[in-house]
């Protein structure tokens, strides 16, 4: 497992959001991610949880600002941006390797009127073959669960699924504290670590956001 630089805090000198944080790091860093994450669930140690619609999304969705046809939310965790998402011109898949994650998810989907429009599954998104590309992928912060050496198979894999005239929409957290999130970008590498990701691909074009906060 590769070493995280933002290991090496005092328990002492952190608020009870950035010991969650502390935690993720802790579990993410020493098992594989296929069980990490189901973990992190299972304890309630998912402080990237909004536990309602990001505002992001909702705004997204207002100005119909994601494609229409089949999209995809991989890491989608609690669920609420994909049911967010869903509608009669947009089916949506929620992928996640956590089964803990999708009994949430799930149960707040069964509560809302678009449901007949999502799918939730527990796969590895990196052996993840579903039979259509989608027409439109949606990472909120999917991108920088990885460690950096993961990134090119992150980027191969979302070419993969993508239609070739799909959109991949991405989301990631920006190092700005010691204290950060589990490999967010450093301010001084993040214009370089995404070209080097994306262009040997031939993705044509690319949009990120980078957020300064959990969200």
């Amino acid at each position: 497992m590769e070493p995280n630089p933002n290991l090496d805090v005092k328990a002492a000198e952190l608020t009870p959001h950035q010991k969650l944080q502390a935690r993720l790091r802790e579990i993410t860093a020493s098992q594989p991610m296929e069980t990490a994450w189901e973990q992190l669930w299972k304890e309630g140690t998912s402080p990237w949880d909004a536990q309602g619609v990001n505002p992001v999304v909702a705004q997204l969705v207002k100005e119909n600002q994601i494609r229409e046809g089949r999209v995809l939310v991989p890491g989608c965790g609690s669920g609420y941006d994909v049911v967010a998402m869903a509608s009669p011109n947009r089916r949506v898949v929620g992928l996640d390797i956590s089964e803990t994650a999708l009994q949430i998810a799930k149960a707040h989907a069964s509560k809302c009127s678009s449901s007949e429009f999502v799918q939730f599954l527990n796969a590895d998104f990196f052996t993840y073959n579903p039979p259509q590309k989608f027409d439109a992928i949606f990472d909120y912060t999917f991108f920088c669960a990885f460690p950096p050496s993961v990134r090119p198979q992150w980027a191969e894999k979302m070419a993969e699924l993508l239609a070739l005239d799909g959109e991949l929409i991405t989301f990631s957290h920006l190092t700005i504290e010691k204290v950060s999130r589990p490999w967010a970008f450093q301010l001084t590498s993040c214009e370089s670590n995404i070209p080097s990701v994306f262009l040997p691909l031939s993705f044509s074009t690319y949009k990120y956001c980078l957020l300064d906060t959990f969200c």
